[in-house]
């Protein structure tokens, strides 16, 4: 099955429609990456990579839709990025699905976007030694095998979508490391990218940012932006 494109009407705001297009392209890379590995390329799983792409996707959002660079400026520490996930990732169900947003943001932020930099030290957000409490990003999480069919997965409402399939699992409260499900992540991620689609007065702000910058200059485009999210990945 082909990947499913988010579910949005967006035609009174061409800007942030372009935005949408770019970051369906990017949600169809991590879908295919998902089905790795395969027998015919070897056991690369690409699950960072994967993992990578969801970041550059979230952060470049929270750059130029929600809360964008002007609301929120960027000092290096993440705000604007914790910020969306704690207003939209999982919006209205934190509580019935027992999830600190807010927990899983600064760990996504700190711990998950590239685990390797930080662990080396080259990042004052975390002096973590690489040892066995580094976080693990796996595919698949506590989603039963039987019920590992993504395409299947991709047409669940988040009524269908069961309790305890969680995008995180949290040190703090389980034994072992910070875990990320990639595939309940990336599911998350684009509820989180429609939910955002019903808000008109987000929508409206981020349409004005992008069509006419303070400067009265065009805005950065998406690709300089995504660029942007991946340096700040790296760094």
């Amino acid at each position: 099955m082909v990947y499913r494109r988010l579910d949005v009407t967006l035609g009174a705001f061409p800007e942030v429609s372009r935005i949408y297009r770019k970051a369906d392209d990017y949600f169809a890379d991590v879908h295919c990456m998902l089905k790795l590995p395969h027998k015919d390329i070897g056991n690369a799983g690409c699950n960072f990579s994967s993992l990578l792409v969801l970041c550059s996707v979230i952060d470049g959002v929270s750059n130029l839709i929600y809360p964008t660079k002007r609301i929120q400026p960027d000092k290096g520490d993440g705000k604007r990025f914790k910020k969306l996930l704690r207003d939209y990732f999982m919006r209205h169900w934190q509580k019935s699905y027992n999830t600190d947003v807010g927990k899983f943001a600064k760990k996504l932020y700190v711990e998950f976007r590239n685990p390797l930099v930080h662990q080396l030290a080259h990042s004052g957000l975390n002096q973590r030694a690489m040892d066995n409490s580094e976080p693990i990003v796996g595919k698949w999480g506590n989603i039963p095998e039987d019920k590992r069919d993504l395409d299947n997965l991709e047409n669940l409402t988040v009524a269908e979508w069961p309790k305890d399939w969680f995008a995180f699992q949290d040190s703090d409260r389980n034994s072992g490391p910070d875990k990320v499900c990639l595939v309940a992540l990336y599911w998350w991620t684009k509820q989180m990218m429609e939910i955002l689609s019903h808000e008109s007065d987000v929508l409206r702000g981020a349409e004005a940012l992008l069509a006419m910058n303070p400067e009265n200059e065009p805005t950065t485009s998406w690709w300089d932006s995504l660029r942007g999210a991946i340096d700040r990945l790296l760094t």
